[in-house]
């Protein structure tokens, strides 16, 4: 910087110099000694370290750049030696080959510095075939080098790519299933719900039933007592021609009391019974049948107290006053205290057992209603009771498939976070194991392109200057294309990679390759010789990808909607998981739309049926027989579509037939059902 530039410059301008410096190796010591001077000028002895010292950075920032683009491929190992060779100068190649050469080079070299230097034949011929040796060793070492990078850059690469493919898709597997662990999780919650509340609507209807069944057996009880008691009466009043079925003694009578009317027998056990088993049901008909039937037959002043009543009366109605002990009944007096009015002579027995029978008929009907009315609710209950617990089976089924569902999503996702795990550390380690080897061979090829080739050839030329025998212009170095590769011997191996001793072997699997390259221009006798034309490498160092393979589609399933828009689904398996870069599985289920068409669909008629039998052979008067014909329904009617009424001229054909008259003598040879209907009574 000038010395006449203000102060603040110049500090700006050397802190950005010295932190170019600092960013090379080579300028680490003049960036050391600018610190020591401060943001100053440096003094004068110190600026031309300073400025080769910046030289050296620009120059191994382009080896650097050079050594990336020939690992990369973007440029041929022939282009980069000319190119590396023809931007080097003599000075900056003796800086890289200090301490590299022979002393009898080193001494020419010291030589040709004079101001007057004199080198024979001999000595240049020396120097020149030591030069040629030293690039063509290290032509075929930078050739080996390269080669190893670019096999071990493919096997990792490869990897890498296998690797993060793989994690991609166990990323997409993860969240379907998370998915399903939310689909199985809610699936299961409504199961719950669903359980509960059919469960609480058994409990409710089980309750409803049991209270209904209570009321009913309690009412059906009394119904069978009422009944009992006329199967009794019924029992001892059926006659036999036209007297009862009883003791000659045996002696009944109808009486009206002031309870009502009952049935009065004269056998004392008998009648016993009777009050026994009446019941205030049977009480109030008894009361109601014997009245009916012969209050007009009851004599106008026979009115008895007691034993009194003995005289010969028939009895056919009104039961015995009676109190059963389940049923609270109005009290009476004692029947020795009871007045009674009997019927005179004995009853008509035919009329008192109709009587009886009529009211057993009644009781029984209510017993056999009420019966079918309690077996039709147990019908009901149980058909209930089935359907209910046939939907807690299915409830519980479906929760049993949700919560297999769930459980095979919790373990298919830890299985997967597991491959994901090794793969993430996989991963980590190819990358590791890139960036070191990479960072090696890109130091190893930068040292041998510039100082042990074009360094040295460069400094070839030097010495060759003043030769009269090999001038650099009648030297003729062999230059070769870049190399074709042929098909490697495996596609890949999955044993790759191999490690041997903690570090990856790159000899201990995969297949082997040939690389071939021809001569562009042939070496004369100056030149350096060509160096190998055919090459043997590693190649298919990775495992095996494995694509998807999945099962042939099922068929479609049925429509989720018969109208009004549904969908189906049609599904497949996956036979084979991809792994390792593979193709990725497509979707196992593929859904289109059905039932689109309008819920509102009319109905579809059959065809008319033939004509039906005239119903009459001849006329007998003016209604003449008649043929009819009808059409079914084939497809019913659906939402708000319409269909034609069964009697509608649409659906329904009648026609006159046999319109001739009858002449008498017509004989009928249909069959007829006759039913006859007789009154025993």
């Amino acid at each position: 910087p000038s010395e006449e530039k203000p102060r603040a410059e110049r500090t700006m301008k050397m802190r950005a110099f010295r932190a170019l410096l600092a960013a090379s190796a080579v300028g680490a010591a003049a960036a050391a000694n600018l610190r020591r001077h401060g943001d100053d000028a440096p003094p004068a002895e110190h600026k031309a370290n300073l400025v080769q010292a910046a030289v050296q950075v620009v120059s191994s920032a382009e080896a650097e750049l050079v050594a990336k683009q020939l690992l990369a491929e973007k440029v041929g190992i022939q282009q980069a030696i000319n190119d590396v060779h023809d931007k080097m100068t003599v000075e900056d190649a003796m800086r890289r080959l200090s301490g590299k050469l022979s002393d009898d080079v080193t001494s020419l070299l010291h030589s040709g510095a004079s101001a007057a230097p004199k080198f024979t034949e001999e000595s240049m011929a020396k120097a020149r075939n030591i030069l040629n040796k030293m690039v063509a060793d290290s032509f075929a070492e930078l050739d080996d080098v390269i080669v190893e990078c670019k096999a071990f850059e493919n096997m990792n690469r490869v990897s890498f790519s296998q690797v993060s493919t793989d994690l991609n898709r166990l990323g997409s597997e993860m969240a379907e299933t998370e998915e399903k662990i939310a689909e199985n999780t809610n699936c299961m919650a409504a199961q719950d719900k669903e359980t509960k509340t059919v469960t609480n609507t058994l409990s409710n209807e089980r309750s409803s039933y049991e209270r209904i069944r209570a009321q009913n057996q309690q009412e059906l009880t009394i119904r069978k007592n009422d009944l009992a008691v006329f199967n009794f009466i019924m029992e001892i009043t059926k006659c036999k021609g036209a007297s009862l079925l009883q003791a000659p003694n045996a002696s009944l009578r109808v009486c009206s009391t002031e309870a009502g009317y009952e049935l009065d027998f004269e056998d004392p056990e008998v009648q016993g019974r009777v009050a026994k088993m009446m019941t205030p049901g049977a009480q109030r008909a008894l009361d109601a049948a014997l009245g009916a039937a012969f209050a007009t037959k009851m004599p106008a002043a026979a009115l008895l107290q007691g034993e009194a009543t003995t005289a010969a009366a028939t009895t056919t109605t009104m039961a015995v006053k009676v109190t059963p002990r389940p049923v609270p009944v109005k009290e009476t007096p004692p029947q020795s205290t009871q007045w009674k009015k009997c019927v005179d002579g004995k009853p008509n027995c035919g009329l008192l057992h109709d009587t009886m029978s009529l009211q057993w008929g009644k009781f029984k009907d209510l017993v056999d209603e009420l019966q079918a009315e309690m077996d039709k609710n147990k019908d009901a209950w149980k058909a209930l009771s089935e359907d209910l617990n046939e939907q807690l089976d299915a409830i519980s089924a479906q929760k049993g498939e949700c919560q297999t569902g769930f459980a095979t999503a919790v373990s298919t996702k830890n299985m997967l976070q597991t491959e994901s795990d090794e793969k993430t550390t996989q991963m980590r380690e190819l990358t590791v194991d890139y960036e070191k080897h990479t960072a090696v061979c890109k130091a190893r090829v930068e040292e041998l392109l510039f100082t042990d080739v074009c360094a040295v050839r460069k400094v070839r030329n030097e010495v060759l200057k003043s030769s009269t025998v090999s001038p650099p212009s009648k030297i003729s170095d062999c230059e070769v294309s870049d190399w074709s590769a042929e098909e490697c011997s495996v596609r890949c191996d999955n044993s790759c990679p191999r490690r041997v001793g903690g570090k990856i072997d790159p000899f201990s699997c995969g297949g082997t390759k040939t690389l071939r390259r021809g001569i562009i221009v042939k070496a004369n006798q100056f030149g350096i010789v060509c160096p190998a034309l055919r090459k043997q490498t590693r190649c298919g160092q990775y495992k095996c990808s494995v694509d998807c393979v999945m099962s042939k589609w099922s068929g479609w399933s049925k429509c989720t909607k018969e109208c009004g828009g549904g969908a189906r689904q049609k599904t497949r398996s996956i036979l084979v998981k991809p792994n390792h870069g593979g193709k990725f599985c497509d979707s196992p289920m593929e859904t289109e739309a059905c039932g689109t068409q309008s819920c509102d669909r009319d109905c579809k008629l059959d065809r008319w049926s033939r004509w039906s039998p005239c119903s009459m052979a001849c006329t007998p008067g003016r209604r003449s027989g008649f043929q009819e014909r009808r059409r079914k329904v084939l497809v019913p009617v659906r939402g708000n579509g319409r269909c034609p009424s069964d009697q509608s001229r649409s659906r329904y054909h009648k026609r006159r037939c046999n319109q001739q008259p009858c002449y008498g003598d017509e004989i009928c040879i249909a069959y007829q059902d006759l039913i006859i209907a007789l009154d025993a009574s």
